[in-house]
């Protein structure tokens, strides 16, 4: 008897071991109106960035490269560490409960076009405020680079050596084709190694990247244009939502297929494991309902509206 409690317990550790350490794969985060968006644990590593269309025995080989000019090249390796991802596009309801703005049910659930990225720069500014008792210390919402949304969309250390993001077939993985510039629901499509939905295809997502020309060393940079991943509803050709194709514009255009997904960057040291930074222990920010309109509540007890004016109480 003393040996069958013992195994039970034994068995009944090692299941609250390894549901915590699942726990650890993935985040939820509650909005204060109650949407809630789940982030996925992407384990850093070393891989090869880019693309090239001349030697299908190389690595990154992709015959419908651009032939004209190439800023997807050279193919080169770079390293990332861990982070977190979210699982899905920015979606209407999420964008409005922290941007502000109501969403139907029937569209609730469709990805955020039309962002600006000085809009997408804000909203994150606003995310952070507005769940940072939920962040981990140390923790912050984020644009991804390029080099960790090429990662992802490779599957990460799950590299699955696809052109697109998680099938040989865009129309597997993808919501493409040219027929709309409207962007569709998340989550439609197959989803990749890691689990991410439409990294290929939906919205174009906007990364912090400044654009270069190439990833040469002696590139040309842009400091007027950032980069966009991905692909969209809007591309008529399959090269445009493959892994490594790269769009660029200017941060205060907002073309209604452009989004947003975001990453959540870890404080160094804390890549071995998000259960070792602890939840900040201080008052959240909230959003406020007033005369129709809604403000802010920051963590300093401030009122404000959306462009940060203070608001009398």
């Amino acid at each position: 008897m003393f040996n069958i409690r013992l195994r039970f317990l034994i068995a009944l550790l090692l299941s609250v071991c390894a549901a915590s350490s699942a726990a650890q794969q993935s985040l939820t985060f509650r909005l204060p109106m109650g949407e809630t968006f789940d982030m996925l644990r992407v384990e850093g590593g070393t891989f090869l960035m880019g693309s090239q269309r001349d030697d299908p025995q190389k690595p990154n080989y992709n015959p419908d490269a651009a032939a004209l000019y190439n800023d997807e090249g050279p193919v080169h390796e770079e390293s990332v560490t861990t982070f977190y991802m979210a699982r899905f596009e920015v979606t209407r309801e999420v964008w409005a409960a922290v941007m502000g703005g109501y969403v139907g049910e029937d569209s609730a659930t469709v990805a955020q076009g039309g962002v600006k990225w000085s809009d997408a720069d804000y909203f994150v500014i606003l995310a952070n405020d507005l769940l940072s008792s939920q962040l981990p210390q140390g923790t912050a919402f984020a644009l991804p680079t390029e080099q960790q949304w090429e990662y992802a969309a490779r599957g990460g250390a799950n590299y699955d050596g696809y052109i697109y993001s998680g099938g040989s077939s865009p129309d597997d993985v993808a919501q493409w084709g040219g027929m709309t510039t409207d962007p569709a629901r998340v989550g439609q499509k197959r989803p990749n190694s890691l689990g991410l939905y439409d990294m290929s295809g939906n919205v174009e997502e906007w990364t912090c990247s400044y654009y270069t020309d190439s990833y040469a060393t002696d590139a040309t940079v842009s400091y007027l244009r950032r980069v966009l991943r991905g692909g969209s509803v809007a591309s008529r050709y399959a090269d445009l939502v493959s892994v490594s194709k790269r769009l660029n514009s200017p941060e205060n255009i907002g073309a209604s297929y452009y989004g947003v997904r975001l990453v959540l960057n870890l404080p160094q040291g804390a890549a071995s494991g998000i259960e070792e930074v602890p939840v900040r222990d201080r008052t959240r920010a909230a959003l406020v309902q007033r005369g129709g309109s809604l403000l802010i509540r920051g963590v300093d007890g401030r009122l404000t509206d959306l462009s940060g004016r203070l608001v009398k109480d």
